[in-house]
């Protein structure tokens, strides 16, 4: 799972190419960006993972982040990060084929 850490923020601060994101975080990015939504907030690249001082700062503002948030989506379909946000076709059935 992609993350922030003392080592990869100042490469973050840079910006993070859609691409190198998991499916689900992708999703995320797109979901926003259709409903005109400017900023995303993802925990595991907002929050310092390996800082405990930034853990403990962020951590009390946790609540006034949801709450202020225009929307929250939550991949609960997805049993981990790659597994996206949307529901994908399985492959068709060739239904002559019994």
């Amino acid at each position: 799972m992609l993350k922030t850490t003392t080592e990869t923020l100042s490469s973050h601060l840079n910006g993070i190419a859609i691409a190198d994101l998991p499916q689900s975080f992708q999703d995320a990015v797109d979901i926003t960006r259709r409903l005109g939504i400017r900023y995303l907030w993802i925990d595991s690249l907002c929050i310092i993972q390996d800082c405990k001082k930034d853990w403990d700062s962020e951590a009390q503002r946790m609540a006034e982040i949801y709450e202020s948030s225009h929307v929250t989506i939550a991949a609960t379909d997805s049993l981990n990060g790659d597994g996206g946000c949307y529901r994908r076709p399985t492959k068709e059935l060739n239904h002559d084929a019994i």
